[in-house]
């Protein structure tokens, strides 16, 4: 006869609520928050039924793409490490997935330089953005753009 964990609680007089909380936890069903310091940064990610969630890595950097490279990167890193590193199958599994799948966002700060063409890149660059939450810029992007398109 198979006994169902339910069954076991109650020839075993465990509270049924306990049984199933510990099952729950063991699935991992809920998302749990991990930071760790990680060769001078700071690694922020969530998982969830053994899994990170690739959205949630880095996630407190993404207003500055600099920093969200970096730390993505390094977190690559680190689920390697910890691929290699953890014992616990969960925990070693759900790193090595990581390590393989996860792919970091590199980006690339690229200097226009100091001529006019060039100023008139980077301040139209800027003025697209801005115009997207003040639209009250969308003629000088506009006249700005277009000056550096004739050029």
């Amino acid at each position: 006869m198979l006994l169902t964990p339910l069954v076991l609680a109650s020839l075993l007089q465990i509270p049924a609520d306990l049984i199933a909380q510990q099952m729950l936890d063991s699935m991992n069903s809920q998302v749990e928050s991990h930071a760790y310091r990680y060769q001078n940064e700071v690694v922020r990610f969530n998982h969830q039924f053994w899994m990170v969630d690739s959205r949630s890595v880095c996630f407190d950097n993404t207003q500055d793409a600099s920093r969200h490279s970096l730390c993505t990167q390094k977190a690559k890193a680190l689920f390697n490490e910890l691929c290699q590193a953890m014992k616990d199958k969960q925990h070693k599994n759900m790193y090595c997935h990581a390590a393989a799948r996860y792919q970091p966002q590199v980006a690339q700060i690229k200097d226009y330089g100091k001529s006019r063409q060039a100023e008139l890149k980077r301040r139209c660059g800027d003025l697209r953005v801005q115009a997207m939450a003040d639209k009250t810029l969308v003629a000088e992007r506009d006249r700005v753009c277009g000056e550096y398109e004739r050029e």
